[in-house]
């Protein structure tokens, strides 16, 4: 349905802008706290992204793997 790559010209630029700003933001820590009025994530704050991250992770990884298992379920369709 996608193609991605090189013919994909919209999804590599979007791609490369994407990882341009995502390097910026962490590498420096400046921006953040005068362009984006933001504070720095505390250890709780990151444990609840970790944590919903990987329940997502998780969620999707069995959803999978009961699928291949049972391929006319529910769950498969």
């Amino acid at each position: 349905m996608f193609t991605h790559g090189w013919k994909n010209y919209y999804t590599f630029g979007g791609v490369i802008i994407e990882l341009f700003l995502a390097f910026f933001v962490i590498c420096c820590p400046e921006v953040n706290k005068y362009v984006f009025l933001s504070t720095p994530i505390w250890g709780v704050q990151m444990l609840c992204f970790l944590a919903s991250g990987s329940f997502l992770w998780i969620y999707g990884e069995s959803r999978k793997w009961y699928s291949r298992k049972h391929p006319n379920s529910y769950i498969a369709r």
